[in-house]
Order: structure tokens, then sequence, then C-alpha cells
């Protein structure tokens, strides 16, 4: 606890492992006073100047900083309060947080050797965490991504207000958003359609704040294929040429108008039945040649 001329008021016996304090220096000026704390990470110079817009602003201050034995801590100076509600001073707090910093570390580690796109968002939907998968996918930085908004991403392809408004309900309610699809011309690699998962996680290294995990996925190609299939399916379907599919075991799978018109089988009397079915008695014995040209992948006309 420092006094407004920064001279040192109080001392606790934990603060003399992070300060180079002892009871006796009560009464000195906080600039005599040698950190056990990584210039890489403030100096003592930088805290001085910490200090003092925490007097003037009256905002607190919070930085994470390791001691010289590369342990973790959270530095927070707070303005001083008297009883009458004058500003009489500061409190420097140092709070360990190295186990709950390492595993967080651990964490970040398995997400980001997962292969799917990951976020991490809290709960303004602000980007706490992007995975090397997400960077790779999107064609953009760490730098660009965390700490954005998400909806203000790339040229803003995630605000979405229907996807929004399910992902502001993830941590208050529990929920979970599940295959939410977005198709959007995505910046740098164009046409895409993504699938948006997701879910409540908790923080754990501050256990108090919950966090919003989220996964995409990239199915444009699945997209593309199942269109493409249900197009041709629809051709096949109302052709007046028989189309017919059959499995490599010779049993029928689709079975289109055109097949009815010819053979005279309904679809429904025909489709899980052997192909054998159409075929002369006398040329039945060329269904196996037939089908182990086709496992071989040879082309077939008869």
């Amino acid at each position: 606890m420092l006094d407004r001329r920064l001279y040192i008021r109080r001392i606790t016996p934990e603060a003399t492992k992070l300060f180079k304090v002892v009871p006796g220096d009560v009464g000195r000026p906080f600039a005599d006073i040698k950190l056990n704390i990584k210039e890489l990470d403030i100096t003592s110079h930088d805290l001085e100047l910490e200090i003092t817009k925490v007097l003037d602003s009256l905002q607190p201050f919070e930085r994470e900083v390791r001691d010289l034995q590369n342990c973790w801590h959270e530095l927070s100076i707070l303005p001083y309060r008297t009883q009458d509600n004058m500003i009489d001073g500061v409190v420097l707090a140092l709070q360990d947080i190295d186990a709950m910093k390492r595993s967080q570390r651990y964490l970040q580690t398995i997400l980001e050797n997962i292969p799917t796109p990951l976020l991490v968002l809290d709960a303004d939907l602000r980007v706490h965490f992007a995975n090397e998968t997400f960077c790779a996918t999107f064609q953009v930085t760490p730098k660009e991504t965390i700490g954005q908004l998400l909806y203000l991403l790339g040229n803003e392809q995630w605000r979405v207000p229907a996807l929004t408004e399910l992902l502001e309900k993830v941590l208050p309610e529990h929920n979970m958003v599940k295959n939410f699809s977005v198709t959007h011309e995505f910046p740098r690699i164009g046409l895409k359609t993504m699938l948006v998962s997701g879910r409540r996680i908790e923080d754990i290294v501050e256990q108090r704040v919950p966090l919003i995990l989220l996964t995409i996925e990239d199915i444009t190609e699945r997209r593309d294929a199942e269109i493409a299939h249900a197009r041709l399916a629809a051709i096949v379907k109302c052709s007046d040429d028989a189309i017919i599919a059959k499995n490599l075991d010779g049993i029928i799978e689709t079975w289109n108008r055109g097949a009815e018109q010819l053979f005279g089988y309904t679809a429904e009397e025909a489709i899980g039945q052997p192909v054998t079915m159409l075929m002369p008695p006398d040329r039945i014995d060329e269904e196996s040649v037939i089908l182990s040209n086709l496992r071989q992948g040879r082309h077939i006309d008869h």
C-alpha cells in the first residue's frame, strides 16, 4: 500500500516475494524498491507511471507478469479510498495464477492441434482465441482476429442476425448452437458454405468467466456434391430411358420411370431384387463376369 507521494505505507508478508522489501521499508519511496519481476513484462519505471495514472484517473490497472523464477502472477493497481471516500494512495496486489496459466497453455496446445477451425469467444462475442487451423482456413493472421468482434471479422461474413441471436443465448441459457449454415463470399477464399456450432466452456484461468467454443466446418464440397446428386437423381427419375443402378452384389438400388415402362415392374417390385430377374435364363451366368469387371473398375457395355 502506497500513499499519494508513492511512499510505502504497508507491506504484507506475501509482498516480499515479488517486491524486494522488508517490514522496515515502510516509509521509504517505492522508487527505491527493486522488483522481483521480469522487466520484459514491466519495468520499475513503467510500474511507477501506471501507479501515477491510477491516481490521476482512478481507473484500475491489471497485467499478467512473471517473477524471476518464471512463475505467473496477476498484478493489479487499485486506488485506495479512506472511510471518508477520499483517494489516499494505491494498493498493489499480486495474485498467483501460475497453475491456471499453465493449464490454459496446455488447453491451447490441444486446441491448436485440432484439425477443425476453432474460435473462443467471450460474452460480447469478441474473439479470445483462434487456432492455427482457423487462420489457415480463412487465410488470416492472429493479429487480424484476436480481440475483434465476431461479426466484424473479414468482410463481416459472420454478421448474421439469427446466428448472433443464438450465440448470445449460449452463456446465459446454457444453450448450444449446432450446424448453423452460413453461405458467403469469404475474403481470400471465395464462396463457401460453413457449418457453425457453439457451446459454453469455462475459462480455466478466470473460472468465474464462461466462454463460447465455436467450431466451423467447411462443407462446400459436400453441399455441391449433394446438389449435383439431387439434380442427377431428378433427371434420372424423369427420363424415358431405362436407367437402373445396382450395387456390386447385383442388387437393384434405383429404378426410374423408363425402366418401369420397359420391363413392366414398378420401383417397389424391383428395388432390392437381384438384377438377374431382368436377364434371359440362358444369360444369367454372365452376371458373375460382369460384376467381376465392375469391381476392377472396367467399363461394361453389353
